[in-house]
């Protein structure tokens, strides 16, 4: 029962340690995108106006000093000016920046998925092989009277008298002809003799 309890763990495990660069990036945009919405969204900015003239889409520039030379504002509707001065809210930096490195990784993202079309392996990242790794983290083996009994969720799945050359091994649960859960049906339930009477005893409160 443990076993199927960390197997969720397990597959997320595979999935990420066979798409690193993709988990990375895929991490990033997720989390870049929640704090661009959870950090101040706009600033209250005032600057000086030089100049204010109406372009030919009947918007309203200011030329204002910002501390890095001049540059024109462009508004739909003209603004209230005070001393010579006009406030309004842009973008924060932080909040810019955030949804810079949010597009970055979305386009690496798309790239990498482009770029995998060829593959469906790509596409799936992988997830086939990394499901039938996980499955086979609940291959048990247990050795009796000579016999190698290979068990999965109380399932006998392989008998041999020889221990298997590669268990443990990736997809070694392929090997056995499973690819899911439902294909376990298929074999018998099975206890060695040694958990037969373990369960004896532990009924028995022994």
């Amino acid at each position: 029962m443990t076993r199927l309890l960390l197997f969720p763990f397990m597959l997320i495990y595979e999935l990420i340690s066979k798409n690193i660069t993709k988990t990375i990036f895929l991490a990033i945009a997720l989390t870049t995108l929640y704090f661009s919405y959870n950090v101040e969204s706009e600033i209250t900015t005032t600057n000086r106006v030089y100049a204010q003239f109406v372009d030919g889409k009947n918007h309203t520039n200011y030329v204002i000093n910002s501390g890095n030379g001049y540059s024109v504002k462009e508004f739909n509707k003209p603004l209230k000016i005070i001393n010579n001065t006009i406030t309004y809210q842009e973008m924060s930096d932080i909040r810019c920046a955030l949804l810079v490195i949010f597009w970055i990784a979305v386009i690496f993202l798309v790239i990498a998925f482009f770029m995998g079309l060829g593959s469906d392996e790509e596409i799936s990242w992988e997830f086939k092989d990394c499901w039938l790794n996980a499955l086979s983290t609940l291959i048990v083996c247990e050795l009796e009277d000579g016999q190698y009994y290979y068990m999965v969720l109380g399932r006998l799945v392989y008998k041999s008298d020889r221990l298997y050359e590669k268990y443990r091994s990736d997809k070694l649960i392929e090997r056995f002809n499973i690819y899911g859960f439902r294909d376990l049906m298929n074999y018998p339930k099975f206890k060695t003799k040694t958990e037969t009477r373990n369960s004896k005893l532990d009924k028995l409160g022994i």
